[in-house]
Protein backbone atom coordinates (compact mmCIF):
# COMPACT_ATOMS: atom_id res chain seq x y z
CA UNK A 1 0.00 0.00 0.00
CA UNK A 2 1.55 3.07 -1.06
CA UNK A 3 1.94 6.26 1.35
CA UNK A 4 -0.41 8.32 -0.55
CA UNK A 5 -3.22 5.41 -0.28
CA UNK A 6 -2.16 5.04 3.44
CA UNK A 7 -2.50 8.84 4.61
CA UNK A 8 -5.58 9.18 2.03
CA UNK A 9 -7.17 6.23 4.23
CA UNK A 10 -6.51 7.43 7.64
CA UNK A 11 -7.90 10.76 6.68
CA UNK A 12 -11.39 10.26 5.84
CA UNK A 13 -11.84 9.24 9.84
CA UNK A 14 -10.57 12.84 11.11
CA UNK A 15 -12.14 14.57 8.03
CA UNK A 16 -15.57 13.60 8.38
CA UNK A 17 -15.62 12.97 12.30
CA UNK A 18 -16.53 9.41 12.24
CA UNK A 19 -14.71 6.37 12.08
CA UNK A 20 -15.52 2.64 10.58
CA UNK A 21 -15.63 1.12 13.96
CA UNK A 22 -18.62 3.02 14.91
CA UNK A 23 -20.04 2.18 11.41
CA UNK A 24 -19.65 -1.58 12.45
CA UNK A 25 -21.01 -0.61 15.91
CA UNK A 26 -24.23 0.35 14.27
CA UNK A 27 -27.15 -0.98 16.55
CA UNK A 28 -30.46 -0.71 14.91
CA UNK A 29 -31.67 1.17 17.75
CA UNK A 30 -31.17 3.83 20.07
CA UNK A 31 -32.53 5.27 23.08
CA UNK A 32 -35.02 6.77 21.43
CA UNK A 33 -36.96 4.03 20.58
CA UNK A 34 -36.04 4.23 16.73
CA UNK A 35 -33.65 2.89 14.28
CA UNK A 36 -30.23 5.35 14.91
CA UNK A 37 -27.95 6.99 11.95
CA UNK A 38 -24.97 6.05 11.23
CA UNK A 39 -23.66 9.32 10.63
CA UNK A 40 -24.00 10.69 14.23
CA UNK A 41 -24.92 9.04 18.00
CA UNK A 42 -28.60 9.74 18.23
CA UNK A 43 -27.95 9.18 22.20
CA UNK A 44 -25.69 12.84 22.00
CA UNK A 45 -27.65 16.03 23.98
CA UNK A 46 -26.73 18.34 21.54
CA UNK A 47 -28.57 17.18 18.26
CA UNK A 48 -30.14 19.59 15.80
CA UNK A 49 -33.60 19.59 15.25
CA UNK A 50 -32.82 17.77 12.05
CA UNK A 51 -30.88 14.85 13.73
CA UNK A 52 -33.52 13.97 15.84
CA UNK A 53 -36.13 14.13 13.32
CA UNK A 54 -33.95 11.74 11.38
CA UNK A 55 -32.90 9.32 14.76
CA UNK A 56 -36.88 9.16 15.03
CA UNK A 57 -37.24 7.95 11.72
CA UNK A 58 -36.76 4.17 11.05
CA UNK A 59 -36.83 5.37 7.11
CA UNK A 60 -34.83 8.25 7.29
CA UNK A 61 -32.22 6.33 9.81
CA UNK A 62 -32.42 3.85 7.31
CA UNK A 63 -31.64 6.21 4.14
CA UNK A 64 -28.74 7.58 6.59
CA UNK A 65 -27.20 4.78 7.30
CA UNK A 66 -26.95 3.46 3.56
CA UNK A 67 -25.64 7.15 2.50
CA UNK A 68 -22.94 6.40 4.89
CA UNK A 69 -21.88 3.34 3.87
CA UNK A 70 -22.15 4.19 -0.13
CA UNK A 71 -19.72 7.02 1.15
CA UNK A 72 -17.27 5.23 2.84
CA UNK A 73 -17.39 3.04 -0.27
CA UNK A 74 -16.74 5.44 -2.37
CA UNK A 75 -13.71 7.27 -1.05
CA UNK A 76 -12.25 3.31 0.04
CA UNK A 77 -9.02 3.73 -1.60
CA UNK A 78 -9.45 6.83 -3.75
CA UNK A 79 -7.16 9.21 -4.50
CA UNK A 80 -6.46 12.37 -2.15
CA UNK A 81 -8.14 14.69 -4.48
CA UNK A 82 -11.02 12.73 -5.37
CA UNK A 83 -11.35 12.25 -1.66
CA UNK A 84 -11.08 16.09 -1.34
CA UNK A 85 -13.46 16.66 -3.53
CA UNK A 86 -16.19 14.28 -2.55
CA UNK A 87 -15.80 15.74 0.83
CA UNK A 88 -16.69 19.04 -0.38
CA UNK A 89 -19.76 17.57 -2.64
CA UNK A 90 -20.99 16.02 1.12
CA UNK A 91 -20.83 18.96 3.37
CA UNK A 92 -22.75 20.59 0.61
CA UNK A 93 -25.24 18.12 0.94
CA UNK A 94 -25.16 18.39 4.22
CA UNK A 95 -26.43 22.17 4.45
CA UNK A 96 -28.80 21.15 2.12
CA UNK A 97 -30.03 17.97 4.73
CA UNK A 98 -29.77 20.29 7.33
CA UNK A 99 -31.65 23.14 5.58
CA UNK A 100 -34.75 20.91 5.65
CA UNK A 101 -34.86 21.25 9.31
CA UNK A 102 -37.72 18.84 10.24
CA UNK A 103 -39.48 18.43 7.20
CA UNK A 104 -39.39 14.71 6.59
CA UNK A 105 -40.23 14.87 3.05
CA UNK A 106 -37.86 17.11 2.25
CA UNK A 107 -35.38 15.12 4.23
CA UNK A 108 -36.40 11.61 2.44
CA UNK A 109 -35.49 13.96 -1.12
CA UNK A 110 -32.59 14.56 0.06
CA UNK A 111 -31.32 11.46 1.45
CA UNK A 112 -32.65 10.15 -2.38
CA UNK A 113 -30.56 12.34 -4.62
CA UNK A 114 -27.61 11.71 -2.37
CA UNK A 115 -28.06 8.31 -2.41
CA UNK A 116 -28.51 8.07 -6.04
CA UNK A 117 -25.20 10.48 -6.78
CA UNK A 118 -23.32 8.22 -4.47
CA UNK A 119 -24.42 4.97 -6.43
CA UNK A 120 -23.07 6.48 -9.62
CA UNK A 121 -20.05 5.74 -8.56
CA UNK A 122 -20.31 1.88 -8.23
Amino acid sequence: MGIVHKMAKAAIPAIFGFSFAALAAITPFDGHGSAKAASYDCAKSDLTGTEVTICDSPRLSAMDTKMVNLYYHELRGAQPAFVSEQHKAQEAWLKERNACGTDKACLTEAYSRRINALEKFD
